[in-house]
């Protein structure tokens, strides 16, 4: 009998057809901050995450490009209040 490599030992885990889940690795390639960073990110509830279990963690692409959007367009579109003379 042939085993099959464990959920764990996956860099991605795919969903049903148009769910891709990342790891907090690729997800920290991603936004170019730390593995650490993102752990951080997820126990906080700052950026959306799924958690399998106690202690995995992944990240769904779709869900994370759009938060990624909805943060940069707040970003863009907040300016610096002026100062009155």
């Amino acid at each position: 009998m042939k085993l099959v490599s464990s959920l764990a030992s996956e860099v991605c885990l795919y969903i049903g057809e148009n769910m891709r889940l990342l790891t907090a690795n690729e997800v920290a390639n991603i936004l170019r901050v730390s593995t650490a960073r993102v752990y951080e990110l997820a126990r906080i509830k700052s950026i959306p995450s799924i958690t399998l279990g106690q202690r995995q963690v992944r990240f769904d692409e779709t869900t994370l490009h759009e938060w990624i959007s909805r943060s940069v367009g707040e970003t863009s579109t907040s300016k610096p209040t002026e100062e009155a003379n």
